[in-house]
C-alpha cells in the first residue's frame, strides 16, 4: 500500500535531480498542441531532453536504492524481499490503472503498451535483486548488459521492449555504483569535477560511437553521461558553493515524485478526455482544449510559444499541489 510519511531530512541533491526529471517530464509530455512543439521538447526516444528526463528518473532510483538498502545493511533478507516485491507490484499496479484510464476514447490495444512507469518498476526489481545478490559485481553486470544490447541489436532481431529494459537496468546500476563511489568522499570539489569529466568523456564516446553501432545503444551511453554531468554540477553548486536557495522549485517536485507523476496522468486524462462538452456548433471540446485556445493560444498564438505556455501552466498547477503536501511535511512513497 501507499505509505504517507512525515520526513524532516532528505538528500538535497537527490531531491533536486528528481525534481528536474519531473519538471522535464511535464514540459515534454504535456504540450498544448502536439503539432507545435519546440524541437528540444519533442518526445520520441533519441531526443536529448527526453533521454535526460528518463535517465534522471532511473539514475535517481539507483541513488535512492543505496539509502534504502543501507537500513538493511545491504544484505538479502525476508524484510527487504517483501519491500522490493511490494514496491514493484504497486508501481506495476499504478501503471496498469493508468493504461486502463488511457483506453478512454482510444484503441483497446493501448492497454498492452508499456509506459515508463512499467519499465521503471521492472528495472528496479531486477536491479535490486542483482545488487543484493551480487554485491561485488555491479560494474561487471553493467558492462555485460551493455554488451548484450550491442550483440542483440547487431546480430539478433531482439524485441525493442527487452532492449529498453536492459538499458534501464544499466542506468539504475550506474546510479547505484555512483553513490557507492561518492559516499564518504571528503573532497566534494574533486568529486564534482571527476563526475563532470567522466560524464563529458562518456558523452563524447557515445557521440563517436553513433557512427559504428545502433543508435539505441549509444543512447544508453549518452543517457548515463547526462546523469553524471548533471549530478556533478549539482554536487558542485549545492555541496561546494553552498548555493541552495534556487533548489526550492525542484525539491518540491522531487520529494513527491510519484504523486506528481500519477496526478499529471490523471489530470491529462480528466481534462483532455473525460470532462468534455458539446458546443453549439456540434463539436466536442475538453477543458484542456478550451484552456489552450482561449488563454494560451489567445495570448501567445497557436504556435510553439502557446503550446509551451500550456505545459508551463500545467507544471505550475501540479507544483502548487506538491507544495501543499510539502508544507504539511507529507511525502508519499511506496
Amino acid at each position: 500500500m501507499l505509505i504517507v510519511q512525515k520526513i524532516d531530512h532528505r538528500n538535497l541533491v537527490l531531491d533536486v535531480l528528481r525534481g528536474m526529471a519531473v519538471l522535464g517530464l511535464l514540459l515534454v509530455k504535456f504540450p498544448g498542441n502536439p503539432s507545435y512543439v519546440y524541437t528540444v521538447l519533442h518526445y520520441p526516444e533519441g531526443n536529448m531532453l527526453t533521454d535526460m528526463v528518463y535517465s534522471f528518473f532511473l539514475f535517481a532510483m539507483g541513488l535512492s536504492m543505496f539509502y534504502s538498502f543501507s537500513k538493511y545493511e545491504f544484505s538479502w533478507s525476508k524484510r527487504i524481499a517483501v519491500k522490493i516485491g511490494r514496491r514493484v507490484a504497486l508501481l506495476l499496479g499504478i501503471s496498469i490503472v493508468l493504461n486502463l484510464l488511457n483506453m478512454i476514447n482510444t484503441r483497446v490495444s493501448h492497454f498492452f503498451e508499456i509506459n515508463e512507469l512499467c519499465y521503471i518498476a521492472i528495472s528496479y526489481g531486477l536491479t535490486a535483486l542483482l545488487v543484493l545478490w551480487l554485491k561485488r559485481l555491479r560494474f561487471l553486470i553493467s558492462v555485460v548488459l551493455l554488451l548484450t544490447i550491442i550483440c542483440c541489436q547487431t546480430f539478433l532481431p531482439f524485441p525493442v521492449n527487452v532492449l529498453r529494459m536492459l538499458s534501464s537496468m544499466i542506468i539504475v546500476l550506474t546510479g547505484y555504483a555512483t553513490i557507492i563511489f561518492c559516499h564518504g568522499r571528503t573532497s566534494r570539489l574533486l568529486l564534482s569535477l571527476g563526475l563532470f569529466i567522466v560524464g563529458l568523456s562518456c558523452f563524447l564516446i557515445g557521440s563517436v560511437w553513433e557512427y559504428t553501432v545502433p543508435v539505441n545503444t549509444t543512447s544508453v551511453v549518452k543517457m548515463i553521461s547526462y546523469s553524471w554531468i548533471s549530478y556533478g554540477c549539482l554536487v558542485f553548486l549545492i555541496d561546494v558553493c553552498r548555493w541552495s536557495k534556487w533548489t526550492y522549485l525542484f525539491t518540491i517536485f522531487g520529494k513527491n515524485t510519484l504523486l506528481i507523476y500519477v496526478l499529471a496522468a490523471v489530470f491529462a486524462l480528466s481534462f483532455g478526455k473525460i470532462i468534455v462538452w458539446t458546443t453549439p456548433a456540434g463539436s466536442a471540446v475538453s477543458i484542456s482544449q478550451w484552456f489552450y485556445k482561449n488563454l494560451c493560444a489567445a495570448f501567445f498564438g497557436n504556435n510553439e510559444a502557446g503550446s509551451f505556455c500550456y505545459a508551463l501552466v500545467c507544471a505550475l498547477l501540479l507544483w502548487l499541489v506538491a507544495w501543499l503536501f510539502h508544507r504539511r511535511k507529507i511525502f508519499i512513497k511506496v
